[in-house]
């Protein structure tokens, strides 16, 4: 364009001071920049969304602990922040810092066409490599920066702790037997918030690091002394294997802002660390419990299975139900408003552009529904707490695929977790999930690139009607127009929804054709030596295989701009980062303490 003279080369400054001398005759465009082609890419390759979310948020949480561990105790070294990358078949590192270098790799994997998901499938082969190296390396650099934190917690001083747990002589516990109170142990776990904000999250501890202990309880507050339940729920049923949670013991808690902890687990010995019999576990769990003086809490949430209608989940001012013979949520009340007008349900349409599969939806495919979920579905109450409580529905669907949605409840945290596990063997097939609502909302409100936008949810304006795919990061919300409060979809790696019909779509899935590689590409020599290995032909279409969705549906009163939703969707992305710390030194025995 330069050579054609319709353009000249300028730096920013020069640019600015021509626009300035223009600009009252220049219009103005007051809205987002929405791209009208396109929306397939915020959807394909749905893994590769799940972990550049995942990097993007633990890397300043990392980089966070990091700092505040130099500070509290100067003389720690991380000595994984300057040694990594060491393996014979690990990566050449670029710089000097280990942070640094992984922050390089997320933003190489940010390139065209990596992120949108067009790109062929060798591509997230190499991917998948850069993911698995390098979450082990931020595990390896948070294990040693929380090793280095309960020096200023008063550690690793080994004088017995004194709480205030009524221990008897001896604790009967199922499947284990009795257990003299000389055996009743406190280890100790290091949690640190880096989100940079307060709100109730989930702690999760690998059962498998525990050393074939049998937790009891919890004890957040050492000053207090008071115990809290803990529960041991099962790995994630269908999951990628790199973003697969294993067996876990999960507690709620509150920590302020870049702040770290030692939380005690009261604790049980028990023999081996099978964990496939859940619920026997966690019956023996909860007998030590209350041996040891702890009171659970009913009135946080309950689960009751209705034989006529299905399964009820209640909260604190609010409840769900999962009806026994569709197997859809067909309830969500909270604080008095019922936010369904229709079941949510998974929804699958035909997905066939006329161009660029991987790239776009076919335009309309609303008009084109696919009856893939009509099977049966299995609804069963798998969690009756004492911490979480959850339903189950499991059913088959289209040409050898399968659905897992568990709804879940959390003592002492709002709303409904919605984890929808897909086994997908379909092809050019969109899926969503769509939630029916039945609030008044003219606009929906999404966290989006460096703001917060709203959006029509019906187009009226010749701008609005190509918005019929929308983009959010980590959460949208449908608010009531008269302010009241509204229901926003957090998401921990999705970016495509629709507001169409007043209903909130989240895309999922879907499986377009892979693009062709181009005659001289690299691939060509890699599909040969494939092909001679045989290995077969790679796949022709994209997203095969497991996924697992995380949702977490907020119901919220007021208006979004108090900031509840940013809070509590900035805290589901950024989790926070659990060691236990090992070692016989740091385990301390109980002192009966009435």
């Amino acid at each position: 364009m330069v050579d054609r003279g319709v353009a000249t080369w300028s730096n920013a400054k020069e640019f600015f001071e021509m626009v300035t001398r223009w600009k009252d005759r220049l219009p103005t465009w007051n809205d987002e920049l929405y791209y009208e082609f396109h929306r397939g890419s915020l959807t394909t390759q749905t893994l590769v969304k799940r972990m550049n979310r995942f990097f993007e948020w633990r890397l300043p949480a990392v980089e966070g602990l990091c700092t505040i561990t130099s500070r509290v105790n100067p003389g720690a070294r991380i000595d994984s922040l300057e040694r990594f990358y060491t393996g014979e078949h690990d990566q050449t590192p670029a710089t000097k810092n280990a942070i640094e270098q992984v922050w390089q790799n997320v933003l190489l994997m940010q390139f065209h066409d990596v992120l949108p998901g067009t790109s062929i499938p060798e591509v997230y082969d190499e991917c998948y490599e850069f993911w698995t190296q390098d979450k082990q390396l931020l595990e390896t650099i948070s294990r040693e920066a929380l090793q280095a934190i309960p020096m200023c917690h008063g550690m690793p001083d080994v004088v017995p702790l004194t709480v205030h747990l009524p221990v008897p002589k001896s604790i009967p516990v199922p499947g284990i037997g009795t257990v003299t109170a000389d055996k009743v142990m406190l280890v100790p776990v290091a949690i640190a918030n880096m989100a940079g904000i307060t709100f109730c999250q989930v702690v999760e501890v690998p059962a498998d690091k525990l050393h074939g202990m049998l937790p009891a309880g919890i004890i957040l507050d050492e000053g207090a002394g008071n115990m809290n339940p803990v529960q041991l729920v099962a790995a994630d049923p269908i999951c990628p294997d790199i973003d697969a949670k294993p067996a876990r013991w999960i507690f709620p808690a509150w920590l302020p802002p870049w702040t770290t902890i030692i939380a005690w687990v009261v604790a049980v010995p028990r023999a081996g660390d099978n964990f496939q019999d859940i619920a026997g576990i966690n019956a023996a769990s909860a007998a030590a419990f209350t041996a040891l003086g702890g009171v659970k809490d009913e009135t946080i949430a309950c689960v009751t299975n209705d034989e006529a209608r299905g399964a009820c989940i209640t909260f604190p001012g609010g409840a769900i139900g999962i009806n026994k013979e569709t197997g859809l949520l067909d309830r969500l009340d909270a604080g008095g408003t019922s936010f369904l007008k229709a079941p949510c349900a998974l929804k699958a349409y035909n997905d066939v552009p006329h161009r660029e599969p991987c790239w776009n939806f076919q335009s309309g495919y609303w008009n084109h529904p696919k009856a893939i979920f009509d099977a049966p579905a299995t609804v069963e109450v798998i969690e009756t707490g004492p911490v979480r409580h959850v339903t189950r529905v499991t059913r088959p669907f289209g040409t050898g695929s399968r659905s897992i949605i568990d709804y879940s409840a959390v003592q002492g945290i709002e709303g409904i977790g919605v984890s929808i596990g897909i086994d997908f063997h379909e092809t050019e097939t969109l899926v969503k999930y769509e939630i029916p609502l039945g609030l008044h909302a003219t606009y929906s409100i999404a966290e989006t690139c460096y703001a917060t936008s709203k959006r029509r949810n019906k187009p009226e304006a010749n701008r609005d009607v190509p918005r019929w795919e929308k983009l959010m990061h980590t959460f949208v919300a449908m608010e009531s127009d008269d302010g009241t409060g509204g229901l926003a979809v957090i998401n921990e790696g999705k970016y495509g929804f629709d507001t169409r019909g007043g209903n909130l779509g989240i895309s999922l899935v879907h499986g377009p054709r892979y693009p062709e590689t181009n005659v001289v590409a690299w691939a060509k020599d890699e599909r040969r030596k494939r092909k001679d290995a045989g290995l077969g032909e790679p796949p022709a279409h994209a997203d095969q295989g497991p996924h697992l969705t995380r949702l977490w549906l907020l119901p919220y009163k007021g208006s979004w701009r108090k900031g509840k939703l940013h809070h509590a969707a900035h805290g589901f992305n950024s989790p926070v980062q659990v060691l236990v710390l090992e070692g016989t030194k740091t385990a301390r025995q109980v002192i009966c303490g009435k």
